[in-house]
């Protein structure tokens, strides 16, 4: 079930949070969490993009509705990581404005109701510093006192960018950025590639989990090879060549 403790004397790290080695006070941090089982009901992840803020939700999630509290390989864990299961939910702004008040109410309507596979529910609001208004009014009640076993994980890039009445329900927790060499190395040590190829995964998908998963998959190495021999070669392509290759 756990992967090892961190450090001497801290608690045994899930597997689920296994990815987060990048981010070694935001492991250590949720690892005692879910040791004492004491999980907040409502988190604010802070950090840029790139630094794992929705990978490290979906472990979160995965150690919510494990009953096992995150191994990683239950059927519960295996459906939150492949984005199928019915108790974790996902939402993004559907306006370029910003969250819809329509789609909040959906959210605070679903709730209400109670899981269907797990003990508790998760939502993950992504780009929460878009939660405004009357969108953000309809939440605050039930970010605040959620029905029993539910849980809320917001990500933004800041806390200023965040409606402070929403800050002052969550958790916050800080990512730090993590330096190209550090998730170089984090995409080798998880996958056994480095160089060029960890370095274009990383531009591809932007984090060192991602990546790896990225490089796991022969299909995905196979279209990348593909790409770049082409590119490769379209300084010495005549127009007809070109447009093949664009095709």
């Amino acid at each position: 079930m756990s992967s090892g403790p961190a450090r001497p004397g801290a608690p045994a790290v899930p597997k689920v949070l296994a990815g987060l080695a990048q981010q070694p006070r935001v492991q250590e941090f949720l690892a005692a969490a879910i040791d004492e089982g004491r999980l907040s009901h409502a988190y604010l992840f802070l950090g840029a993009p790139g630094s794992g803020m929705l990978e490290a939700a979906y472990a979160v999630a995965q150690a919510r509705v494990c009953p096992n509290g995150g191994d990683g390989t239950c059927d519960e864990c295996i459906r939150v990581a492949h984005r199928t299961h019915p108790d974790v939910h996902y939402l993004s702004p559907q306006s370029v404005t910003g969250y819809l008040v329509g789609q909040i109410r959906e959210l605070i309507a679903d709730v209400a109701l109670a899981p269907i596979r797990a003990a508790g529910k998760v939502y993950i609001l992504d780009n929460a510093g878009l939660l405004r208004g009357a969108a953000a009014n309809a939440l605050l009640k039930t970010l605040e006192e959620p029905p029993e076993g539910v849980m809320f994980i917001l990500i933004a890039r800041s806390a200023a960018s965040v409606l402070p009445t929403i800050v002052s329900r969550c958790q916050q927790i800080p990512f730090q950025i993590v330096s190209p060499g550090a998730a170089e190395h984090a995409v080798e040590l998880m996958s056994g590639i480095g160089g060029a190829e960890a370095r274009i995964a990383l531009a591809v998908t932007h984090t060192p989990e991602a990546a790896a998963q990225f490089l796991a998959s022969a299909g995905r190495r196979e279209a990348r090879r593909l790409v770049v021999r082409t590119l490769g070669e379209l300084a010495r392509d005549d127009s007809w060549d070109v447009l093949t290759s664009a095709r």
